[in-house]
C-alpha cells in the first residue's frame, strides 16, 4: 500500500508545494526555523551527526514561496526576494504604475492580513495601497493609460459593479468608470494594448459592445464602443498583442484572422485590422510577443515557427517572416518573457535552456540565445507567470521560489545552519528508504541509477555523495522499501527476487564489506516495508503471508544471524508498515484491523507472545485510505505517522505523540500535514518528513 501512496504523490508534487523537513524538541518549539523548504515528498530521513539525510520524490530545495521578486539586471542579483509579502494565490500579471510602483492582478484574494480579491496596487517599497477594486474572478491582464487602468480577465464583478471580463478603474481611488464595452458572458480578456485613443482587446469573446467581434477588438477609450469597420474576426484565442507603429502584432491560437490564413500569429493594419502579408506560420499556439527594433520575440507551445524548428521560443524578422538563427530550445515550458537593454528574460519551468543547466530564471543573449553567465546564479522553482524590466530591474510575478538548489530524490541539511550541504548524489527515481553505518549512507527506492551510474533500487553513498565503491548490490525486481543495521549486518527489505545474481525474495543480509551473506534466506513470499532489529531478532512486516515456509500473516520475526523464523505469529489481517521496539513491546502500525488475536485498527503494540497488549489508541481520519507509516519510539513515547487526522478523538493530523497508557500527548506539536511519510527521534528532536502544506509549530 506504501508504494500505492507514493505513486500518488508524484502527481501531487506539481499541485501544491510540500513542507518537508521542519524539526521539533518534544516541547514543540522549532529547533531550526531557517530549515529549507523541501519541494516534493521526503518519504524517508536518517540523522547522522549534524546532517539531515532526506530521500523522497524532489527536485529542488529552497526558501518559501514568494509571490514576486527583483533583480538587477547587470548580475542578477536579488533586490528583494519578497517584494510584495504572504500571498494566498498566484500573481499572473505585474504592470508598472509610472510613479515606480507596480499593479498586480492573478489568482489571489489575500496580502498577508489585507483583502485584495485578484488585483492590487503596490508603492515602490512594497507596501500595500488602498487601491481596491475587489474583483470576482482572475485578472489577467493589465494596461495603464491616462487616469485609467485598463483590467481583463474572467471576472463578473468589480469595483462594485457588473463588468464582464473588461473595465477601467480610477488609479486615484478604487471608482469604476462607466466604460464598459460589455463582452459577451462567459468570456475571457488575456490580451491589452494601448495606442493612443485605442484600446487593443484578445481573448475569447464573440461580442463586444453589443456588435459581433470573434475574439479580438478595438475599442474607443473615450466611450468603450468598438471602433467601426475595424474587425479582424480571428476563429480562435488571441493571447498576446503589441502595437509597433502601424502593425498590431497577435498571437494566439487562431488559423484565421484580419481576412486571411493565419496561423497564430500575425500582423495587423492598425488602422483596418485586415492581415498584412507577414507569415510566420506556427504550428502551435503563440502567447506571448515581444519587440525589439525589427525581431519579435515569440513565447507558445509551438515546435515550427518561421520555417525552423524552435521549442517554444523563437525570435522573427519582422520584415522577412523568418525565423532567426536564435534559438535557446528550453527543456521545459516557458511562462514568460521580457526584454531589457539587448537581453531575452524567459522564466518558466525549465532546467536547460541556451544549453546550459539553468533552473527556471534565464537572462539570453537577444542576438545569439546563448545564457549570460553574469546573470544566470539564481536557482528558482515554481511558476513565474510575468516578467517586466523597468529602470534597471528585472521584475518577476508567479509563485516561485528563488535561491534554492537543485537536488534530485536525495539531498543532506545541516540541522544546526538549515544549510543545504553539497552532498547530492542524485538518484533517478523515489527514494523510499535511508539507513546509515560508519560513513556510509544506504538509499533504496525504485531508481535505477544513482549519480549516473547503474544501481538498480539500493545504493551506498558515502559521505561526498560519491557511490561507495564495493557496493554494488544488483537487485532484481521492483523496489527496495526498508532496511535495519546494527553496525555489522545490513538487513534489506522490499519486493524482490534476486541480488547480486543469487535468488532473495523480498529480504536480504549484506556485510558492511558490501558482500551478500551466504546462507541468509527467509524466502519471503510478498514485499517487505518495515525491518526492526531488536538484539538477535529481526522484526519484519509487509504484505507477505508465507516466511521461510511457514505461514506468517504480514508480521514476522527472525533470527538476526541464521535467518530462521520463529515462532512469534501475531498474524495481521493488513499490510504492516511499521515496526519500532521497546523493551518486550513490539509497536505495529500499518493498514490492518487486526493483529495479535484482537481487533486494532492501525495501530497495536505486541508482547514477546505475539498477542496484543491493552495499549490501543483509537485511530481515525475523514480521508482514506488509513494508515499509521512510521513509528518511533523514545523516553517512554511513542510517535507515531501516517495517514489520518485523530488520534484517540484529538485532533492530529498525521502525527502524533502517545504515551506509555495509550494517551496522546496534548499541546505536543501538531502540524497540519495530512500525510506524514517518516518520523525519527534523535536526542532531544523529532524529525519528520512529509508532502502537502509547510509544516511548522503553531
Amino acid at each position: 500500500m506504501r508504494k500505492i501512496c507514493n505513486a500518488i504523490l508524484i502527481t501531487m508534487v506539481f499541485l501544491s508545494f510540500s513542507c518537508s523537513l521542519p524539526v521539533v524538541p518534544d516541547g514543540g518549539s522549532q529547533e531550526n526555523p531557517s530549515l529549507p523548504m523541501v519541494y516534493g515528498s521526503v518519504n524517508a530521513l536518517k540523522v547522522v551527526g549534524d546532517s539531515i539525510y532526506i530521500g523522497g520524490s524532489f527536485s529542488y530545495i529552497g526558501p518559501p514561496v514568494v509571490p514576486a521578486a527583483g533583480f538587477q539586471t547587470s548580475d542578477g542579483s536579488v533586490l528583494n526576494t519578497n517584494l510584495f509579502g504572504e500571498v494566498n494565490g498566484s500573481v499572473s500579471v505585474i504592470a508598472p504604475d509610472g510613479a515606480g510602483g507596480w499593479y498586480v492582478g492573478g489568482n489571489f484574494t489575500k496580502f498577508g492580513s489585507a483583502e485584495r480579491n485578484h488585483i492590487a496596487h503596490f508603492n515602490p517599497d512594497g507596501s500595500l495601497q488602498a487601491w481596491n477594486p475587489n474583483a470576482n474572478g482572475n485578472v489577467a491582464a493589465i494596461a495603464v493609460s491616462g487616469n485609467y487602468v485598463y483590467v481583463g480577465g474572467s471576472f463578473t464583478s468589480i469595483g462594485g459593479k457588473a463588468r464582464h471580463g473588461l473595465a477601467a478603474i480610477d488609479a486615484a481611488g478604487n471608482a469604476l468608470s462607466d466604460w464598459d464595452p460589455n463582452p459577451d458572458s462567459g468570456g475571457f480578456i488575456g490580451a491589452l494594448a494601448v495606442d493612443g485613443n485605442t484600446l487593443f482587446i484578445g481573448g475569447s469573446f464573440g461580442i463586444v459592445g453589443g456588435v459581433a467581434r470573434n475574439n479580438i477588438a478595438a475599442l474607443d477609450l473615450a466611450g468603450g464602443a468598438p471602433i467601426a469597420g475595424w474587425n479582424s474576426n480571428a476563429n480562435g484565442a488571441v493571447q498576446s498583442l503589441v502595437v509597433s507603429g502601424t502593425i498590431l502584432y497577435a498571437g494566439g491560437n487562431f488559423t484565421t484572422i484580419g481576412g486571411q490564413s493565419r496561423n497564430r500569429i500575425a500582423a495587423l493594419a492598425l488602422d483596418t485590422g485586415a492581415a498584412a502579408s507577414w507569415n510566420p506560420n506556427a504550428n502551435n499556439t503563440v502567447e506571448h510577443i515581444a519587440l525589439a527594433g525589427n525581431t519579435l520575440y515569440v513565447r507558445g507551445d509551438f515546435s515550427v515557427i518561421g520555417g525552423q524548428n524552435r521549442n517554444q521560443l523563437a525570435a522573427l524578422d519582422a520584415a522577412s517572416n523568418s525565423a532567426l538563427a536564435w534559438n535557446p530550445n528550453p527543456n521545459g515550458a516557458v511562462a514568460a518573457i521580457a526584454l531589457g537593454g539587448g537581453t531575452v528574460y524567459a522564466g518558466g519551468a525549465f532546467s536547460n535552456i541556451g544549453g546550459q543547466t539553468v533552473m527556471g530564471l534565464a537572462a539570453l543573449d537577444g542576438a545569439t540565445g546563448s545564457v549570460l553567465g553574469s546573470f544566470n546564479h539564481r536557482i528558482t522553482y515554481g511558476s513565474i507567470g510575468s516578467l517586466g524590466v523597468w529602470n534597471g530591474t528585472l521584475w518577476a510575478a508567479g509563485s516561485f521560489s528563488i535561491g534554492g538548489y537543485a537536488r534530485r530524490n536525495l539531498a543532506a541539511i545541516s540541522k544546526t545552519t538549515g544549510g543545504v550541504m553539497p552532498w547530492d548524489p542524485d538518484a533517478n527515481g523515489i527514494v523510499y528508504a535511508l539507513e546509515s553505518a560508519g560513513s556510509v549512507i544506504f538509499a533504496g527506492g525504485q531508481f535505477g541509477s544513482v549519480g549516473g551510474t547503474a544501481r538498480n533500487y539500493f545504493a551506498a553513498i558515502d559521505e561526498t555523495g560519491s557511490l561507495a565503491p564495493a557496493w554494488n548490490a544488483d537487485i532484481t525486481g521492483l523496489y527496495v522499501d526498508a532496511f535495519a543495521t546494527d553496525g555489522a549486518v545490513l538487513y534489506v527489505g522490499g519486493n524482490f527476487s534476486a541480488v547480486a545474481g543469487q535468488a532473495r525474495n523480498n529480504v536480504a543480509a549484506f556485510d558492511l564489506s558490501g558482500t551478500l551473506v551466504a546462507g541468509w534466506n527467509p524466502n519471503v513470499n510478498n514485499y517487505v516495508t518495515a525491518l526492526e532489529l531488536a538484539g538477535n531478532t529481526l522484526y519484519m512486516g509487509g504484505s507477505f503471508t508465507s516466511v521461510g515456509g511457514y505461514t506468517r500473516n504480514r508480521i514476522a520475526a527472525l533470527n538476526a544471524a541464521s535467518g530462521a523464523v520463529t515462532s512469534w505469529n501475531p498474524s495481521a489481517t493488513g499490510i504492516v508498515l511499521a515496526i519500532a521496539s521497546a523493551g518486550d513491546t513490539i509497536y505495529v502500525g500499518g493498514e490492518f484491523s487486526t493483529i495479535g488475536g484482537r481487533s486494532r485498527n492501525y495501530l497495536a503494540a505486541v508482547d514477546l507472545t505475539g498477542t496484543a497488549t491493552s495499549w490501543y489508541p483509537a485511530i481515525s481520519g475523514e480521508n482514506p485510505p488509513l494508515q499509521v507509516a512510521a513509528l518511533a519510539v523514545s523516553g517512554g513515547r511513542v510517535y507515531v505517522s501516517g495517514q489520518f487526522s485523530t488520534v484517540n478523538g484529538q485532533a492530529c493530523s498525521g502525527l502524533a505523540a502517545i504515551d506509555a497508557s495509550g494517551n496522546v500527548i496534548t499541546g505536543w506539536w501538531n502540524p497540519p500535514c495530512d500525510f506524514v511519510h517518516d518520523i525519527e527521534k534523535n536526542g532531544n528532536y523529532v524529525y519528520v518528513g512529509s508532502y502537502g502544506v509547510f509544516c511548522h509549530q503553531e
